[in-house]
């Protein structure tokens, strides 16, 4: 298991969209990270689930319990969660 560290923010963080994803999850975490280690930068993968109706969520949960950077919780986002932001999201930003 990678150590897990909180005192730094990643210079990259992967945002990944999932749905019904459950066979190609793990193939999809492997290439990310053969793609991003070599770059020697620190990073993380957030995963985003939109309601997945098969074991996309336990896949990418057990991913985040062995790799510090997917990290539980907060990471494997679903969109029920999003939706209470969602008036915020559909405000402008200010200039």
């Amino acid at each position: 298991m990678i150590a897990r560290t909180t005192d730094m923010t990643p210079e990259l963080s992967v945002v990944v969209p999932l749905y019904n994803e459950e066979e190609s999850l793990r193939p999809l975490y492997r290439a990310i990270t053969n793609a991003v280690a070599p770059l020697g930068i620190s990073y993380e993968i957030v995963f985003v689930d939109d309601g997945s109706r098969d074991a996309t969520v336990q896949v990418a949960d057990e991913i985040a319990r062995s790799d510090a950077r997917v990290c539980l919780g907060s990471s494997v986002v679903t969109m029920d969660r999003l939706r209470r932001w969602r008036p915020a999201l559909r405000r402008p930003v200010a200039r």
